[in-house]
């Protein structure tokens, strides 16, 4: 028997038949449906959509001149976020069930800039706080949600 035979022999985790894997019915039907519900860290989440922000539409935004860029740059640059947030694209939440009694609260960010800013700096699901905008309409046109004490605090303060 090889060194490694015997390892494997010897550790509690070496598996002996495959009823006992964890997936063993998802690989028996790989279309299998899979939903994961994830709570909030807080009782408040903060969105970011355009609509509720801007007067106008978004399209302003796509070719701001360069003393709007520079205005988003300053006003990011004092809310001095430092980091990583994680974010998610809001979607409408479905009725509560009996294992969510309550819902957390809502907050609709109404700044502008801080808007447009979070939703121009946002790679997937990460939103850093120095990276660059990105002022294309895939990034504008969503509507993204965070419960990030630090972005639920901003949003407080800007509107």
């Amino acid at each position: 028997m090889s060194e490694l035979e015997d390892l494997l022999d010897d550790e509690p985790w070496h598996l002996t038949s495959p009823s006992q894997t964890l997936l063993r019915n998802m690989s028996m039907r790989p279309r299998t449906s899979v939903r994961c519900d994830v709570a909030p860290r807080s009782d408040t989440l903060v969105r970011f959509a355009i609509e509720a922000a801007c007067t106008g539409s978004y399209p302003a935004w796509l070719s701001p001149t360069r003393k709007a860029k520079q205005r988003l740059r300053e006003a990011w640059e004092t809310l001095g976020l430092r980091g990583a947030a994680l974010v998610f694209d809001w979607v409408t939440p479905e009725p509560p069930s009996e294992h969510q009694p309550s819902r957390p609260k809502l907050l609709d960010a109404t700044d502008e800039g801080f808007v447009v800013n979070v939703l121009a700096r946002t790679r997937s699901c990460l939103l850093l706080g120095d990276a660059p905008l990105t002022l294309e309409t895939p990034f504008l046109s969503r509507a993204l949600v965070t419960d990030d004490p630090r972005l639920i605090e901003m949003a407080r303060k800007t509107g």
